[in-house]
């Protein structure tokens, strides 16, 4: 996945992923401050960020235990897609199976929660985040290429014209002579 910083995307103008809201992804491991205290992303779920406290907040009461009831509800919720999934699938159960594991996967321990970052927050000057990969046509390839080959032309023109107007050593000229004869 492509990542940048705000001010590469801004440069450069790339397109950067946004949350389910409008918001910037940042990268995992990324710090950010949530309701609940400090926290690092480390995950994605539904486009939202998957945030792990790492230092609760002291302004809120019993905020281990609200964390705590926001993974239990999430994953609640991942339960009732498998429950649904065993219940209705008519998908052979090999790919059954592959569907389970992959919402399993995505459970919440008692520190994690799913946090919506507002479109308006920046984490940071060097916080790097992640960018669509750009999609190139094949007519833009087929132009790109045509002006790297014309471009790499120009280049062979200039240095044989700039080794012709070159004038090679009697010494040198020798021993070319005497190694190759008369093609040279």
């Amino acid at each position: 996945m492509n990542t940048a910083t705000l001010t590469q995307i801004e440069n450069n103008n790339l397109e950067p992923k946004r949350t389910a809201n409008g918001g910037l992804i940042p990268v995992i491991g990324t710090p950010l401050q949530t309701p609940y205290g400090t926290a690092r992303v480390v995950g994605y779920d539904d486009g939202n960020l998957k945030v792990e406290i790492t230092d609760y907040s002291d302004d809120v009461a019993n905020v281990d235990s609200k964390v705590a009831e926001l993974a239990k509800a999430r994953n609640r919720g991942l339960k009732c897609l498998i429950e649904t999934i065993e219940r209705c699938s008519t998908e052979p159960l090999r790919v059954q199976l592959e569907r389970i594991g992959a919402i399993e996967d995505r459970f919440y321990n008692e520190l994690q929660f799913r946090f919506q970052m507002s479109p308006n927050v920046q984490l940071g000057a060097g916080t790097l985040y992640h960018c669509e990969t750009p999609i190139i046509t094949d007519e833009e390839q087929r132009r790109n290429k045509a002006l790297e080959v014309r471009e790499a032309r120009r280049l062979a023109k200039q240095l044989l014209e700039e080794f012709d107007n070159t004038a090679t050593p009697d010494d040198v000229a020798e021993e070319i002579a005497d190694a190759f004869g008369d093609e040279f």
